[in-house]
């Protein structure tokens, strides 16, 4: 999907180069099974101080190693799995989409995370100091949601004083630096942290799954300044089928081998005759 959006995609492996390369426009960290290595996570939180740009797809019940980082940048990721509005009752459908340049192209659009997990600004948005990152929530659940402690429990219940009710938060943009500020090179820090990863694994995005590309990939052209092409995710190419029975295929076989050939034979005649004429 980035690929066909002209994005070029490389891998990094943060323990050999220990420094994420002045050359990558976006760090994608898409679902870590386990803690990074400290290493790996100051690698990660020096590349944003000098203006880096992150995206974070962060699984339930796994602990990514990145929680400290995320604190210090006003992200907070919970333990916990968000029920809510559901079709078959294994995903969260969102449809509400705070106001954001990420969400100006996808708010007729719903989108589909399946057993995401909460995502929340550490500190009220009110009043922020300018040398704190700015934390925007993207996309949140209904107020019949809630945010389960236990996500052992089958089917999952509201417990009142133990869970927490909606709407919660599964998405967030973060930045910091060069707003308001008019030298124009001075290149702010972004980051786009989903509670979330399987909404864009290959099943979703092949079954054309609500708006879930077009969130994706309006976050993604938001962190590489692309605002042209936010909310606008590439298509994949259509297939013509035709669908015939055997003897169909054998018939067009047929006049495709003998009925040009016959054609041709026939308006030469015609010419043949006119000229005689």
């Amino acid at each position: 999907l980035m690929r066909r959006d002209n994005v070029e995609v490389l891998p990094l492996l943060l323990a050999e180069t220990r420094r994420v390369p002045d050359n990558c426009s976006v760090l994608v960290v898409a679902a870590p099974t386990r803690a990074v290595a400290d290493a790996e996570r100051d690698a990660i939180d020096a590349y944003l101080a000098r203006g880096g740009r992150v995206l974070a797809m962060l699984e339930p019940a796994i602990r990514s190693g990145l929680e400290p980082m995320l604190e210090h940048w006003g992200v907070r990721l919970a333990d916990d799995e968000v029920v809510g509005l559901t079709l078959t009752g294994r995903e969260v459908v969102v449809k509400d989409y705070p106001e954001h340049p990420v969400t100006h192209g996808v708010r007729s659009l719903i989108t589909m995370f399946f057993r995401p997990r909460s995502v929340e600004p550490a500190w009220p948005a009110a009043n922020t100091p300018a040398d704190r990152p700015r934390v925007s929530v993207l996309a949140q659940t209904t107020e019949d949601s809630w945010a389960e402690m236990d996500p052992g429990q089958l089917p999952p219940r509201y417990d009142d004083g133990v869970d927490r009710r909606g709407p919660i938060s599964l998405a967030v943009a973060v930045e910091r630096g060069a707003a308001g500020v008019i030298d124009v090179q001075i290149k702010p820090a972004k980051m786009l942290v989903i509670g979330d990863a399987d909404f864009v694994a290959n099943g979703a995005l092949e079954g054309g799954v609500g708006g879930n590309a077009d969130f994706f990939m309006s976050g993604l052209n938001w962190l590489l300044e692309r605002e042209g092409l936010m909310a606008i995710s590439p298509k994949t190419p259509g297939e013509l089928r035709i669908g015939l029975s055997r003897e169909q295929w054998r018939l067009a076989y047929l006049l495709c081998l003998a009925g040009a050939p016959l054609a041709l034979g026939l308006v030469g005649f015609l010419v043949w005759l006119a000229r005689r004429r």
